[in-house]
């Protein structure tokens, strides 16, 4: 997907935003599941409540 937008488009400014958005979500995600593992359902509405 990725390969495919900087082929079809080239280096431009959404494959930036796009790749800064996907590791800043996957970081986050990262977070909650650790959190979701010690604190269980309370960081899982914290999710929704972000993701809204």
């Amino acid at each position: 997907t990725l390969r495919d937008e900087r082929e079809g488009v080239g280096w431009g400014r959404p494959i930036i935003v796009n790749t800064s958005t996907i590791t800043r979500c996957l970081s986050f995600a990262l977070i909650a599941l650790q959190e979701t593992v010690v604190q269980n359902h309370s960081s899982v509405n914290s999710i929704l409540k972000w993701s809204e």
